[in-house]
């Protein structure tokens, strides 16, 4: 159970300090280094802060007060978690409360009403309403349903411990109590919203009654509804006595053994503390559109089990619940999830058995219950009597007399939602029900802005239910009758209805941060993400390959490959050695981590998992050793996990010893899986892939060298949408890498390409002639014989029930689809010289024909060039084609590096020469002032009188502007003399594009003393970078009552206007990353990469998720606004970058011509 807690360790709260100033007085400064974003600094004397936080005369009484708290030891527990610290958490929480209250806005919610009657129906839209505010309930607490609230759990009982809660109470009661404060703030007259997002008709007599017209709609006074608000309810009684069970059993794990046997608790612990709530919580966060809702089912199980977690009925009822859910969950769930999560009921169930008490009874329950775990597994859900039959089965197991009435009565509504949810969903076809995830918690903690839900022109619109799965959210509304004047209301954020389940505000979710609250009441899984979409540029790369003597084998074929993506390596191995101790002659490669010579490298290939027995134990896994080197590589030599890859021993099938570490290998692959870290496909191959010895693989066979391509290609230099492209569906990469030699991008591209033009990857499609032909492959019965043949597998078939089943498994069709495409391949080898004859790639293609004609047609192809044709009209050579342009699309490492190298031999770009620029000065203004300080003279005026510092900086290089008329100047403004000797436009390749990048090069309107240095330095930073795309104009005759800008000498240039704003910081604003991520034009910049290989896209999403600014394109791609790539190019050729501006706005977009100020202040202070 301690896996659970309901606070976070590290709360977002800003960097608070306390100091003596000058005069000796303390002050405190708080606000700064905000980890949300949202905060400015503020200092103020300490002594009047604690006054008004907290009614103490001082700090003095401060720490009179919580010396305690102040003074403590540090103490961790056995994972390093901090248990008790010095602190100040009721600062923070002061602060947080604060911060909240003032920033408190009514207009961010809404009224819901629901019939009282219906209020706990199974209608979707009611139980989705329900189900947020129960949710809201456990967050901020409720008097009336005896819940404390994980909010107020937080601040009393934050993760170091605080033994003066009553300051807590003391800073809460500043604003008398949340009742109060929202009382008063609500007023008014509110639309009362219908579940579904409408709002409810003022004399509707129906369930399906609402209307999107404001004239039309039910309203409210607020304060009538005010008495279901959560927030309006919070449980103030946190007594002492609950928050020290609440520590006790939540953050220490205590148990307290009143009801059971201590093994049997100790079990139940066990089983619960292997992060429990997290696998299940993450295998059924989904909203079911069929109205089976589990995932709330499940919380308020596992709630129980927080209020008695010794009490051996609540851990049965949470058994019913997931039993219920299991068999419609499997269409949603990946499969390797929902595995893990059957495997611990199953678990449970033996525990069960075991349970003291009435044992025979506990035993049958237990026995019963892992009957319907092996019935769950296999069941159709779409099989009407197989569903209610498995229904009967729990209502039957519910009758065991060793469960209380309560326990049996949950069990039995259970079951009853299979029977009511099961004609509807068979009736329908599976592929409607895309379940989606409700990323409830840590990812949408600080999710987007609220905003109110879409209007029509009479100012009332629907919620869009549409991604909850279901259609229009009218056309499935029940005409249950209902009393309008019989309802219950309740206020909930606007935003709710929004995928991602957003049942709190951006304030309440800030506030939670502050606190320390943890909003995600089911833990989220805390296996690292591996990002397999980390594809980056090599060019530069440090290898480290580390390991066992297998890596000696393969070393001089991993250098050789390595050069060709511009990277180096360095190899320190040790033969003999297991990954840890075993005696003194194999001490374990843990024993030489310390000898690794210091470097910076950027990847490790790290070969482990040898020399040891083929035995699957403790002893041979060595879990903690491999853990040790893995942290190692990232803590002390700061590689990052993403890029870091373990290679396990290769497979001699041939070789009885290396045959048999098969097992041991896949154990260990589940090790590295659970810290987070990748492990290279089993190279598994035969004994003429080998050395004499049988178990040590011949570097320049043909297995090594094309499992070393896949080990680069999986960082790769690639920027492709084959990088990842499984989506948990199992693939299986290590077989086609083995008997055709693809990697896993290859592979992936041509799965993709043939299933676009298929089936549009849809795993569930029936299709072809005469409808014979099922999956994303659209695969026939002798192609799935063919297929299973070749995969080692039985063949499923080709009934009408078989097939059924095939669509459903996503996995068996891509082994089958493997299969069929090595059966072609060997075939071709077999019966066409051109087929052996051709390229890797060109073979691929090849197979791609023979995918729709069959491998005899696609031979006669090869012989004689007639194109086959399928029933449809549909030519072979369009899927030969389309893996064609696949493979370009797959942009290859060797050809974007003679690329480059053509790029670097061309002419440099112009380097500045100060004299000269100088000197276009003096000419210009001898030409239009007759002296050469561009004094003005004659009829025109001179900018030389402007007193605005970037004027006289453009004008030191370019002379000044001879212009009439004053204030706020139009184009009319300017000599046209002096405008048709200086303004030019030039072709470049990049666009103007008002709107975002259009793709297309362009004309840039600039001074023609300043094209050639604009232009080089337009195309330097193309060449490394990819950027700029596009231009939102340069010279612009425009101009300030200080005097004109540098775009008015055509000096100036801003580029890539939208994802380089003019802010503070240069960041993006919520507003424009939505603008952004909606598309269009701007979907040119999503796949831009930083140095870690993240997308641009990826990183504006995280973003609005957490509703924090983003950094610009520019920082994201080329470092740090002090430090950036693309600033330094602009600079070398005399631009003075609006990132470098001393103000706290950064105009990022922004680049001038000052070659003179960029010199004295970036290269040499003085140079001229």
């Amino acid at each position: 159970m301690s896996k659970f807690r309901a606070t976070i360790q590290y709360p977002k709260t800003p960097k608070l300090r306390i100091f003596k100033s000058d005069d000796g007085s303390f002050l405190i400064s708080y606000g700064d280094n905000d980890p949300l974003g949202v905060r400015s600094v503020e200092t103020n004397s300490l002594d009047k802060e604690m006054q008004r936080l907290f009614g103490y005369s001082g700090w003095q009484e401060y720490k009179e007060k919580n010396a305690v708290d102040l003074k403590k030891d540090v103490k961790r527990d056995e994972n390093g978690r901090i248990t008790q610290a010095p602190t100040v958490h009721p600062i923070h929480v002061a602060y947080g409360l604060e911060e909240f209250f003032n920033n408190f806005d009514p207009n961010q919610y809404e009224v819901v009403g629901i019939p009282k009657g219906l209020v706990d129906s199974n209608i979707k839209y009611i139980k989705a309403t329900m189900d947020a505010v129960d949710l809201r309930d456990s967050f901020f607490g409720n008097k009336n349903r005896g819940r404390f609230g994980i909010i107020n759990i937080a601040m009393f009982t934050p993760e170091e411990g605080l033994e003066n809660r009553n300051i807590i109470k003391r800073a809460k009661d500043k604003y008398g109590d949340f009742e109060k404060f929202f009382s008063s703030e609500f007023s008014g007259v509110f639309t009362v919203r219908h579940p579904n997002g409408g709002a409810w008709k003022a004399n509707a007599e129906k369930f399906n009654q609402f209307t999107t017209k404001a004239d039309e709609a039910l309203t409210i006074d607020v304060k009538a509804a005010l008495a279901n608000s959560s927030l309006l309810n919070e449980r103030k009684d946190l007594d002492e006595g609950f928050i020290r069970d609440f520590v006790d059993w939540a953050l220490d794990g205590v148990w307290t053994v009143t009801k059971f046997t201590l093994p049997f608790l100790q079990d139940l612990e066990n089983w619960a503390g292997a992060d429990m709530l997290d696998e299940f919580a993450e295998a059924f966060k989904i909203f079911d559109p069929t109205g089976v809702t589990n995932y709330p089912d499940l919380l308020r199980s596992f709630d129980d089990i927080i209020e008695d977690p010794t009490n051996v009925g609540n851990y049965v009822e949470f058994g019913f619940n997931a039993l219920a859910c299991i068999p419609i969950a499997k269409y949603a769930v990946k499969a390797d999830k929902l595995k893990d999560v059957v495997d611990k009921v199953d678990d449970l169930a033996r525990i069960i058995r075991r349970a003291p008490g009435n044992r025979a009874a506990n035993k049958k329950l237990g026995r019963d219950m892992q009957q319907l775990v092996r019935d769950a597994r296999n069941i159709d859900p779409t099989d009407i009597q197989a569903m209610k039959s498995y229904s009967k089965k729990i209502i039957d197991m519910s009758d065991n007399v060793a469960l209380s009435s309560a326990v049996k009565y949950n069990a039995k509504a259970a079951a009853k939602k299979i029977d009511d949810v099961v004609p509807s969903f068979a009736r329908r076809q599976i592929s409607r029900y895309r379940y989606r995830a409700l990323e409830v918690g840590a990812d949408y903690l600080l999710g987007d802005e609220q905003e109110e839900f879409p209007r029509d022109e009479s100012g009332l619109g629907g919620g869009d239910w549409d991604e909850w799965g279901g259609g229009s959210p009218g056309n499935d509304l029940p005409d249950t009758p209902i009393s309008i004047k019989d309802m219950q209301y309740f206020i909930l954020p606007k935003n709710w209805r929004s995928l991602g389940f957003n049942w709190l505000t951006r304030q309440e979710k800030i506030l939670a941060q502050r606190v320390g609250a943890n909003s995600q009441f089911s833990m989220k899984n805390f296996e690292p993400e591996v990002d397999q979409d980390n594809q980056q540029s090599l060019q530069g790369a440090n290898f480290l390959i580390f390991g066992h003597s297998q890596a000696n084998f393969l070393a001089r074929t991993i250098r050789s490959e390595a050069n060709t993506y511009g990277a180096k390596v360095s190899k320190h191995t040790h033969a003999g050695n297991a990954d840890g101790y075993v005696s003194s002659k194999n001490p374990g490669l843990v024993n030489y981590l310390k000898d690794i010579p210091s470097g910076k490298y950027s990847h490790a290939y790290l070969f482990l998992g040898g020399n040891t027995s083929a035995a699957v134990n403790e002893r041979t896994l060595m879990a903690n050793a491999k853990k040790e080197i893995v942290n190692y590589m990232t803590n002390t030599l700061k590689i990052p996990k993403r890029n870091i890859l373990v290679i396990l021993p290769p497979i001699n099938t041939d070789n009885e010893y290396s045959r048999s570490r098969k097992k041991l290998n896949e154990a260990a692959t589940s090790i590295f899986k659970n810290i987070g870290v990748r492990v290279h496909p089993q190279i598994i191959g035969s004994k003429k892939d080998f050395q004499k010895d049988g178990f040590h693989i011949n570097g320049s066979s043909k297995l090594a060298k094309n499992s070393i391509a896949g080990m680069f290609s999986s960082f790769g230099s690639r920027k492709s949408r084959y990088a990842d492209a499984d989506n948990g569906v199992p693939v299986p990469y290590s077989f086609i890498m083995t008997e055709l030699g693809y990697s896993r991008f290859e592979w992936n591209m041509y799965r993709i390409e043939i299933g676009a033009i298929e089936s549009g990857n849809n795993y569930s499609i029936k299709g072809g002639a005469g409808n014979n032909y099922d999956g994303r492959y659209q695969m026939y019965g002798p192609a799935k014989a063919g297929g299973a043949r070749r995969f080692g597998i039985k063949n499923p078939g080709h009934s009408p029930r078989a097939r059924k089943m095939f669509r459903g498994n996503p996995a068996l069709q891509e082994k089958l689809f493997a299969g069929f495409t090595v059966g072609n391949h060997k075939l071709l080898m077999k019966n066409s010289k051109k087929y052996r004859n051709a390229s890797k790639q060109e073979k691929l293609a090849i197979l791609g024909y023979a995918h729709n004609q069959g491998h005899s047609a696609c031979a006669k192809w090869l012989r004689t060039g007639i194109v086959g044709r399928d029933a449809f009209g549909t030519a072979g050579t369009k899927y030969y084609y389309a893996i064609k342009k696949g493979f370009n699309n797959l942009s290859d490492a060797r050809t974007t590096r003679k690329k480059t190298r053509r790029r670097r031999r061309g002419a440099p770009g112009p380097s500045i020469d100060i004299s000269s620029i100088t000197k276009v000065a003096r000419e210009n203004n001898m030409k239009y002032f007759g002296n050469a300080s561009g004094k003005s003279s004659g009829k025109f005026k001179s900018t030389y009188n402007m007193s605005r510092p970037t004027v006289q900086k453009v004008a030191r290089a370019l002379g000044h502007i001879p212009y009439s008329g004053g204030g706020w100047f139009s184009s009319e403004s300017v000599s046209s003399k002096w405008f048709a000797d200086n303004i030019i436009v030039v072709s470049a390749p990049i666009a103007y594009a008002p709107q975002g990048p259009t793709g297309q090069s362009g004309r840039i309107t600039t001074n023609k003393h300043v094209a050639p240095y604009l232009l080089a330095a337009i195309r330097e930073s193309r060449s490394k970078y990819g950027l700029p795309i596009s231009h939102i104009g340069s010279q612009v005759t425009k101009g300030k009552s200080s005097g004109f800008s540098a775009h008015t000498w055509g000096a100036a240039i801003d580029l890539d206007s939208v994802v380089n704003p003019y802010t503070v910081g240069g960041l993006l604003s919520i507003s424009t990353i939505r603008t952004v991520l909606r598309g269009g034009n701007y979907r040119r910049y999503w796949n831009f990469r930083n140095s870690r290989g993240r997308t641009y896209k990826n990183y504006l999403q995280e973003c609005l998720r957490r509703g924090r600014k983003a950094i610009s394109l520019y920082e994201f791609v080329a470092g740090p606004l002090n430090n950036n790539g693309i600033g330094k190019i602009f600079n070398k050729y005399g631009f003075r970058w609006g990132a470098d501006w001393k103000q706290a706005r950064k105009d990022v977009m922004h680049f001038e011509f000052m070659p003179h100020y960029v010199r004295s202040n970036v290269l040499s202070e003085g140079e001229e």
